[in-house]
């Protein structure tokens, strides 16, 4: 008798901007098809929350909501955070973007308690000063929620990968994404 393996299914979930409002075209199934070829699962988007222009504050006010829309068979392994880049062209004060951003943190623990939580460092190559004060921020938020660590740092390699426009990755660059994203979980 030949038995076969059977295959289970996991998800990832993203929360973002531009960089992670289409699934398709960006990092996420990139991630997928690396994640596949470490496991024996079958990788699938579960959850994204995102739109192009985003700030902190635009993705917490209706996260909430959209959560709610999320079926209870939909758990993610992984939930992957980047946010704050449009935040560095007008920058909010560090009370309310560590609120925001706390708040979506609190928001997807409560959720999904048992999910790994990864959050990004967030690079702008006209903004460079604004996002090193961002990312620090985030040092705070993320010093404060033991269940959520630093995935991914765009400081140390997107102006590397960048598809000129200063913000978004190339092509390729979507790819090296997905391979930080890797590694910031451990593969």
């Amino acid at each position: 008798m030949i038995l076969k393996n059977v295959i289970g299914t996991k998800y990832i979930a993203a929360v973002g901007d531009s960089k992670c409002a289409s699934p398709s075209s960006n990092w996420q199934f990139p991630l997928i098809t690396l994640l596949e070829g470490h496991t024996s699962n079958k990788w699938l988007v579960g959850f994204t929350h995102a739109t192009a222009g985003w700030t902190v504050a635009n993705a917490q006010s209706g996260l909430a909501t959209a959560l709610t829309t999320v079926g209870s068979n939909i758990v993610p392994t992984y939930v992957f955070v980047d946010l704050g880049v449009n935040d560095s062209v007008s920058m909010p004060s560090q009370s309310t973007f560590e609120s925001n951003y706390g708040s979506i943190l609190d928001q997807l623990h409560t959720k999904w308690p048992n999910a790994f939580i990864y959050v990004a460092k967030v690079w702008r190559g006209s903004q460079v000063a604004n996002c090193s004060t961002l990312n620090g921020w985030i040092d705070n938020i993320l010093s404060t929620r033991s269940w959520a660590t630093l995935g991914m740092n765009e400081t140390t390699w997107l102006d590397s990968w960048d598809g000129g426009d200063n913000v978004h990755p190339s092509v390729s660059g979507y790819w090296e994404m997905a391979r930080q994203w890797r590694a910031g979980i451990g593969f």
